[in-house]
């Protein structure tokens, strides 16, 4: 069943690059208007990026996080 490997991984492939394209659109909407997104969607952004090995601008997103206004538990969870 070779042909369904091959079925599978171009399918993974293709998610990935779909998931990819999504980030880079979502990364460049948020550097035109850092405020368009909260925290838990700026988390999200970092975590999407930190995956693609995109680790400075996942640290960007990460500390764009406004924690002043976060409960303690909050503030120890970002």
């Amino acid at each position: 069943m070779q042909g369904d490997e091959n079925i599978a991984f171009a399918l993974i492939e293709a998610k990935r690059g779909q998931i990819a394209r999504l980030t880079d659109a979502v990364y460049t909407a948020w550097n035109a208007q850092p405020n368009m997104l909260g925290r838990y969607d700026l988390n999200a952004l970092a975590e999407a990026l930190l995956v693609q090995g995109r680790t400075e601008h996942a640290l960007a997103a990460a500390q764009a996080v406004k924690t002043e206004t976060l409960g303690p538990i909050d503030q120890i969870d970002q």
